[in-house]
């Protein structure tokens, strides 16, 4: 009708594991996935000055469950497994977004969340690779339930204002829990107890509640034509708490010796931070286009899950940037630069601790006692000249985390595994990556034709602190290439599209320090098709 819209969506993906072979005594469809999410969407606009959006979402994503190798497997796509395999996320989520503008141009609109999730993660703990008897199954399984509820209202000033302001609350509450072992909870199976497999040999529920609350104010103001400076603050207040009741035993009967208090540990934290902003823009010319920024956020502290559950500082970062943006050979060549420098204070980075239970290598999130950096430059590019066209971009970084001291080496063996770390990398921060893309239209009457090819670089990065093989996530380069063709009018197209076409197997991420290790996908293609009615 005149004041209101309807619009639905499906998406439906499937596909089989693209392994050359999964072995092993297992359950479920590792690998596999048949994913579906459904969308209804409603627009009410009765007014000029009143609109309401609420979108409702269904996903029901069924992964099979995530098959692992183990360190200097070859072939990377042979495995072999042996778990109960499962992994989905079952989701609703329900958005309201509410918007108002008076008559002197000022908005006020809110927005409310909820969103239900249930996700079951079930997998091989140390993807063994075993002789036709296997000698040790460990497996993990996991389930959670969480609820997240968010409400949102802004007041925005009139766009057409030297002085343009926005002023908000926000307030965001989440209850998550793992169940008991009974119900799929966290817990595990084998590993230092095998072959006693009947029953976990240590699990735990999980309770735990968290809260945000915070106010913000962002404003900008053009000072002239060619400067615009703008500034905004957030105050922010945090609270969590959560519950755990460990117990473990051999695997043959259930788990009933406490690992930490019988009964169950409860835990909680509160604080309060404040992050801000101050940046000036510049429109040097009409292609010309420099900003400055300096900014302060964080990352809110927390308590281990792990006994001694030990309690995290909030870490604090100042980010220092300065960039440009141009339009140049008229207009058909676009360039974006930047340059950062970032201090951070308490930096969280995760480790391992001495356990009281064989087997079982306790995280444990700590923070660095002195400051951390991270310094980089990005640069990308999009050019068109006739039918050709180009894109481009790279980046640098380095960093150097803080002092770390009498942490747990898990490649060192006792005594002497107890270092003290400095001056380490961040972990899953490749100091170089570039991309390059080209594509170029072939006309054909009333219909073009367009090839392009896509080249892509990664170097070696760590995926742990520790400078060690088995956490080295080795440097890639991909190539991806696809072939359009439709119409100049648009109605319809069709691509005919290959990823990884070289067909590069490697590592994709490790996980556990260097336990787990997930295998990139290798060659696919397809043919995609697209209509407009």
């Amino acid at each position: 009708g005149e004041t209101a819209a309807l619009r639905l969506a499906y998406r439906h993906y499937e596909r089989d594991h693209y392994y050359d072979a999964i072995t092993g005594d297992y359950t479920g469809n590792p690998g596999e996935v048949d994913n579906n999410s459904y969308r209804l969407g409603f627009l009410w606009q009765p007014s000029e000055s009143f609109s309401a959006v609420f979108k409702l979402d269904y996903h029901d994503l069924d992964f099979g469950g995530n098959p692992t190798t183990v360190f200097g497997q070859e072939p990377l796509g042979v495995v072999e497994q042996f778990a109960n395999f499962e992994y989905t996320d079952e989701s609703t989520r329900a958005v309201l977004d509410l918007k108002y503008t008076f008559a002197n141009g000022v908005t006020l609109s809110s927005l409310s969340g909820y969103q239900d999730i249930q996700s079951v993660n079930n997998l091989d703990l140390n993807a063994t690779i075993s002789p036709p008897v296997p000698t040790n199954i460990y497996i993990f399984n996991s389930r959670i339930d969480a609820d997240f509820y968010s409400q949102e209202f802004n007041l925005l000033s009139a766009d057409n204002q030297a002085f343009r302001w926005t002023v908000g609350l926000f307030w965001q509450k989440q209850d998550s829990e793992l169940p008991p072992w009974q119900e799929g909870g966290f817990n595990f199976i084998g590993g230092p107890f095998y072959p006693n497999l009947a029953f976990p040999w240590f699990s735990s529920p999980w309770i735990n509640e968290e809260e945000d609350r915070a106010v913000f104010a962002h404003a900008r103001y053009r000072i002239n034509e060619r400067f615009e400076l703008e500034a905004g603050a957030r105050y922010n207040e945090y609270e969590r708490d959560q519950f755990t009741n460990y117990t473990f035993g051999d695997g043959s009967a259930p788990p009933t010796i406490p690992f930490a208090t019988p009964g169950g540990d409860r835990q909680s934290i509160e604080e309060s931070d404040e992050d801000w902003q101050v940046a000036l823009n510049i429109d040097a010319s009409d292609t010309q286009y420099f900003y400055g920024l300096i900014s302060s956020g964080h990352v809110s502290s927390g308590v281990n899950i792990f006994p001694p559950f030990g309690v995290y500082k909030p870490m604090e970062v100042i980010n220092y940037e300065v960039g440009w943006k141009a339009r140049l050979a008229n207009d058909q060549f676009h360039t974006q630069f930047s340059a950062y420098y970032q201090t951070f204070d308490d930096y969280q980075a995760n480790f391992a601790f001495d356990s009281l239970v064989p087997g079982l290598n306790n995280p444990e999130l700590r923070n660095a006692e002195t400051e951390s950096t991270i310094m980089g430059v990005e640069f990308s590019g999009q050019a068109r000249v006739g039918d050709f066209s180009l894109d481009f971009g790279f980046a640098y970084l380095e960093s150097e985390l803080g002092t770390f001291s009498s942490v747990i080496d898990p490649f060192l063996t006792a005594p002497n595994n107890v270092v003290n770390l400095s001056g380490a990398e961040v972990p899953f921060a490749p100091p170089f990556t570039g991309n390059i893309g080209m594509a170029y239209d072939i006309r054909l009457g009333e219909f073009t034709l367009t090839p392009r090819v896509d080249f892509s670089h990664q170097d070696e990065t760590q995926a742990a602190l520790w400078p060690d093989p088995q956490v080295t996530l080795e440097a890639r380069d991909l190539v991806n290439a696809q072939l359009t063709f439709g119409p100049n009018s648009g109605r319809w197209s069709a691509v005919a599209w290959g990823t990884n076409i070289t067909d590069e197997q490697y590592v994709s991420g490790i996980q556990n320090n260097g336990t787990l290790y997930y295998a990139a996908p290798p060659i696919q293609y397809g043919l995609r098709v697209k209509i407009n009615f």
